[in-house]
């Protein structure tokens, strides 16, 4: 492939890329769990001036035990777009199209221009990619994976510059900064790499100490402004629970064999060719730098994550584009053998429009699908409030956290649980004579309102102050 059809080509993937991650982004409605929970805690990031310490309903969260630099992009974003669903997830939908790029500037070089062109093809219209937990919802996991391929980039740049083993270092502490212990993969793959390439030997001391202040004075600086607001708490939670109970023991249901992660095989376009393309990878002969690269990549991720005991497929979203390299690379492989592509040629060529065509075909219907979906009912039984954070929703049940997310970031409320606050519903009203509301915690604390009754439902009452 000339690089005039190359660089042709290579718009064509950006176009494909991000037409399937910004098609209807914000039309459909927020996803609980994990999406709803990280929009809460930007949003109050905000509202509290605190980007160091991120909550969820306005108290310390505790249970999403990650560094506040995942949160950073989406307050950002919500600063430029507003606090509303393309806020939330235009952050997720950059990162994605960036590591399509970054995935096909890693295929040239290590196969050249036709398997680069495959790689982006492929990555583009991988579902698992696209879809649940990436690049098209407000979740972490396209920016670690960025930031995963950013390094595994700027390593293979080292052969010409050993500078830009620093640049390592930054990626792996943003890693750590955004997903916690989940750097430990982007950690090992460079580690492995230099071992096996044997690198290691071409650095001085003063360059390792230098490469360890890049990688731990970013992480060092976040924990010594987190220990200035609450001590060891939210370390000790961290350790204990985010590496030590997740390594060892399954959490919150998410069990698996050794053999679990395969399953993101049939999550990629063209996996049928996934052990051919090793094949022909290794009929090469000349697996040169940059596909030893891949292949620890790929090794490397899969044995850390197989290793620790809490499985989820989410948490394999990192292989995407090291499979996707490998896959364009094995095609390019392939093709270039002189008795394939003259026998088979045009059913090749056949065989990857129709991949193309159906894979794209599929992920449309499934964005259609998506942006179809109907919005949350309190977006439209409640009133907005006309500036943000100053009507109080006083909440009767537990809502749901894309429920609480519609409240407080798409609507604008505070919102504070009744059972909080008072005994039964009885003590609520007991406690709110005409014209104003004396609200008293359980611990004694006493908050006075002077409010006016919005709107009353058994699940729900609003005062506006």
């Amino acid at each position: 492939m000339s690089n005039r059809s190359y660089y042709i080509a290579a718009v064509f993937v950006m176009i494909l890329i991000s037409f399937n991650v910004f098609y209807r982004l914000a039309d459909y409605p927020p996803q609980d769990w994990d999406e709803s929970r990280h929009g809460i805690s930007a949003y109050e990031m905000i509202m509290n001036n605190n980007y160091i310490t991120h909550s969820y309903l306005n108290q310390k969260d505790m249970w999403n035990l990650k560094p506040p630099l995942g949160f950073w992009p989406i307050t950002l974003s919500y600063r430029v777009f507003g606090c509303n669903m393309l806020g939330l997830r235009f952050p997720s939908a950059l990162f994605a199209v960036l590591t399509v790029l970054l995935t096909m500037l890693i295929a040239r070089k290590t196969a050249g221009n036709f398997a680069s062109i495959m790689a982006g093809v492929i990555l583009a219209a991988t579902q698992g990619f696209i879809f649940l937990h990436s690049a098209r919802t407000g979740d972490f996991d396209t920016f670690f994976t960025m930031l995963n391929t950013l390094c595994v980039f700027f390593m293979l740049l080292t052969e010409k510059n050993r500078n830009y083993i620093y640049l390592c270092a930054l990626c792996i502490a943003a890693a750590f900064l955004a997903k916690s212990f989940a750097a430990v993969q982007t950690f090992f793959v460079l580690v492995v790499f230099l071992a096996v390439t044997g690198e290691w030997k071409n650095y001085k001391p003063g360059q390792a100490v230098v490469f360890i202040l890049c990688l731990v004075l970013p992480v060092a600086a976040w924990a010594a402004a987190r220990y200035q607001q609450d001590g060891l708490v939210f370390f000790r939670t961290m350790f204990s629970y985010d590496l030590v109970a997740r390594s060892t023991r399954p959490l919150e249901g998410h069990t698996g064999n050794i053999l679990f992660y395969f399953r993101i095989l049939d999550r990629i376009g063209l996996w049928p060719l996934f052990l051919p393309s090793l094949y022909f990878i290794w009929k090469e002969k000349q697996a040169g730098r940059c596909t030893t690269a891949v292949l620890v990549w790929i090794g490397v991720c899969f044995f850390i994550m197989s290793c620790v005991r809490t499985k989820g497929i989410i948490y394999a979203h990192v292989l995407y584009p090291a499979i996707a390299i490998m896959l364009g690379h094995g095609i390019s492989a392939m093709w270039g053998v002189e008795s394939i592509r003259k026998k088979f040629r045009y059913v090749l060529a056949a065989a990857f429009v129709i991949f193309g065509l159906f894979a794209e075909i599929v992920d449309y219907q499934r964005l259609v699908k998506e942006a179809s979906a109907p919005q949350p009912a309190l977006l439209t039984a409640l009133p907005r409030p006309q500036n943000r954070n100053k009507t109080i929703l006083f909440s009767g049940r537990n809502f749901s956290q894309a429920e609480y997310f519609t409240l407080e970031v798409l609507l604008g409320y505070k919102v504070e649980k009744m059972q909080d606050m008072f005994n039964d519903e009885a003590e609520f009203f007991k406690k709110s004579p005409a014209g104003s509301l004396l609200a008293v915690k359980k611990t004694g604390a006493a908050y006075k309102f002077r409010s006016k009754v919005v709107l009353k439902n058994p699940e729900y009452i609003v005062y506006k102050n």
